[in-house]
């Protein structure tokens, strides 16, 4: 996902801990997650809607297609 082998990955994590860094795992649970339908997605990647949100920040967007969505 990153282009960074595992091994190459898991060197750095083992460097950064011994100069004292701590890792702390981002999955906080938030409820049941909801399974974005195809309909959802299709809109989502519409060219209509990107070039409508096309103003708007990465967090702004999200946050109006959570409220179109009803996510």
């Amino acid at each position: 996902m990153t282009g960074v082998r595992p091994s190459t990955q898991n060197t750095i994590i083992n460097r950064w801990a011994r100069h004292g860094f701590t890792f702390v795992e981002m999955n906080w649970p938030r409820g049941p997650n909801k399974m974005i339908s195809y309909n959802d997605r299709v809109q989502i990647a519409n060219p209509r809607t990107l070039l409508r949100m096309r103003h708007l920040g990465l967090q702004q967007r999200a946050h109006l297609l959570k409220e179109e969505l009803n996510l």
